[in-house]
């Protein structure tokens, strides 16, 4: 009488319409179908994505060895990593100012990531690049600028 009662199906002790989701032991077992979506889509628009990025990355370095102002030169860095400008002038005892600079620069675009995520703003995060990448040329010692 006990296996016979072992080998019928489970049944639930409230009834399905008292249940929030009468569906979810059902649903929780089916395999996912996340797993069988064609993927080349996904990776066809990451490769554009990643080609623009170089193509950003190639323009600004070629911009930066054809100017010889350290402004310019430190925005064009900020515009291939956000908050890399302050690198530019990171030498001797500016060493750390430049870090921090960096790791705050670095901490509020994680946060306009977030903001990103959480609310749908797509402009914070390339205001914030920008942003960060004209206050790492503005901040560039006057030693570093040419003409100036």
């Amino acid at each position: 009488m006990k296996i016979a009662a072992s080998l019928l199906p489970l049944q639930s002790a409230t009834p399905a319409r008292n249940r929030i989701s009468p569906f979810l032991p059902i649903n929780s077992t089916i395999q996912s179908y996340l797993q069988k979506l064609d993927s080349s889509f996904h990776r066809r628009r990451q490769g554009k994505s990643l080609l623009i990025y170089c193509a950003i990355v190639a323009v600004a370095n070629l911009l930066g060895s054809l100017t010889q102002d350290g402004a310019y030169k430190s925005a064009l860095l900020g515009l291939s990593f956000p908050g890399a400008g302050f690198f530019h002038w990171a030498f001797g005892d500016q060493l750390l100012l430049s870090l921090g600079f960096f790791a705050a620069g670095l901490c509020m675009f994680g946060a306009t990531l977030v903001l990103w995520f959480a609310t749908g703003n797509i402009i914070a995060p390339t205001a914030c690049w920008i942003g960060l990448a004209v206050l790492a040329s503005r901040s560039t010692p006057r030693s570093n600028r040419v003409g100036r």
